[in-house]
Parts: structure tokens; sequence; C-alpha cells
């Protein structure tokens, strides 16, 4: 991935006209507060990977917003799986299991 000064140019283009406005986006859109940075690192790191392609897409934006769009509903998706307690009945049977232990 041997980038030219011209493709560190373009991505800091489009850093600086979306970082902003996807911000205020991927904060009002994830349910975790936490995972905002996470979400905005993985968007430009996707931005830099596909530098050549966006050189020539018609909506540089939309494609950085849907890209924002796809991850936050992926980590969303994986966070209430992995993380959230759908039946407060759980915590109290994971409590008792983990004091007989």
């Amino acid at each position: 991935m041997n980038k030219t000064r011209k493709d560190k140019e373009f991505f800091e283009e489009i850093y600086n006209t979306t970082f902003a406005g996807l911000r205020k986006f991927v904060t009002y859109r994830c349910t975790n507060s936490a995972l905002v940075d996470d979400i905005l690192q993985e968007v430009y790191i996707e931005v830099f990977r596909h530098i050549d392609q966006l050189r020539e897409h018609e909506n540089i934006a939309g494609w950085v917003y849907k890209t924002a769009d796809n991850k936050t509903k992926k980590l969303n998706k994986v966070y209430h799986r992995e993380f959230m307690v759908h039946d407060p009945n759980d915590i109290l049977k994971r409590i008792r299991y983990d004091a007989v232990l």
C-alpha cells in the first residue's frame, strides 16, 4: 500500500470535509458511545484503502456516510449480541452461578 503525496492530500481533504458531520451521524446512530471513535477509525481506514476508487466516485461523501452506516450497524449488532443482557433474570442466574463457584 504505497500511497503518494497526492493520495495523502486527497485523504486529508476527504477527512477534513466529512469528519465533523460524520462524528455527529455516527454518535446519533450508535447505541454505545464508546464505539464512536472505533467506528470512525474503521471508516477512515476504508477511505484510505479505497482512495484510488474514490477519486472516480461521483459522491464521495455519500460513500463515506454509507460506509459509516454499515460499520455502525455491524458494531451495534455485535455489541448487543455479545454484551447486552436481554433478560434481567440472566444476571441473577449468572450471579448465583458465580457465587457457587
